[in-house]
């Protein structure tokens, strides 16, 4: 086992590694589209905000003039930023 205060790996067997997260209640949105979305649909996603003049990361959604938080809190207000909608179920980087 190994992490910090705010993060742990666990070896469940040989090959199976468990990551451990504690989140902010107020992050949590961000952080479940962040680690649960593919590395190149949340590449996707942060490319999308950036055109937008968005940061997106595990902390939230952001203004960039400023910072100020646009969404965090849910996965679905990140979904719901400043683009057209789009849908966890795509989450895997597949687009039309």
């Amino acid at each position: 086992m190994k992490g910090g205060p705010k993060r742990s790996t666990i070896v469940i067997q040989k090959n199976l590694h468990v990551d451990l997260r504690v989140i902010p209640q107020d992050q949590f949105g961000a952080a479940l589209q962040y680690f649960t979305g593919s590395k190149a649909h949340n590449i996707h996603l942060r490319q999308r905000a950036i055109k937008q003049g968005c940061k997106l990361n595990e902390y939230g959604l952001f203004a960039r003039d400023g910072g100020e938080i646009i969404a965090r809190k849910r996965e679905e207000d990140i979904y719901g930023g400043p683009w057209p909608r789009l849908y966890p179920s795509r989450t895997q980087g597949k687009q039309r």
